[in-house]
């Protein structure tokens, strides 16, 4: 019998990450207030599940609690950097993250500007790469 509920499970996958509902939602677009009420059961599901399970690295069933299995892929995926604040263990996945100096937290600890500047500078030598 599942237990847990959409919001215990969000706030779990979340805490494991070391993500504040902040920064959960500059990922995944939605506001702050949204987030807080989905973890505190004001909002029974999201129809932005997906999006939400796929920043979390988590199973949109296990989210939604109507499965146990939490992985979204399997754990022996090498990982470049595991996330530093995994506070839940019983959440086994794995979280990709391109970054090797710089963790998530410090990643999204930056302003919504410094963090597009981030992405603008890695999608141009993505786009400069293809070129070559």
């Amino acid at each position: 019998m599942l237990v847990s509920t959409f919001g215990q499970n969000l706030r779990k996958a979340r805490n494991a990450l070391g993500l504040t509902q902040q920064q959960l939602a500059d990922i995944v677009q939605l506001s702050q207030a949204a987030i807080s009420s989905y973890e505190r059961g004001d909002r029974a599901s999201s129809r932005e599940v997906l999006r939400l399970a796929n920043a979390l690295k988590v199973d949109a069933n296990w989210l939604e609690g109507r499965s146990t299995a939490a992985v979204t892929r399997p754990l022996s995926t090498p990982t470049l950097a595991e996330p530093e604040a995994n506070t839940a263990p019983d959440i086994p996945f794995q979280f990709e993250w391109p970054f090797t100096r710089v963790s998530p937290l410090a990643y999204y600890q930056l302003g919504e500007s410094e963090r597009r500047m981030v992405e603008d500078l890695a999608l141009s030598l993505v786009e400069n790469r293809r070129r070559d």
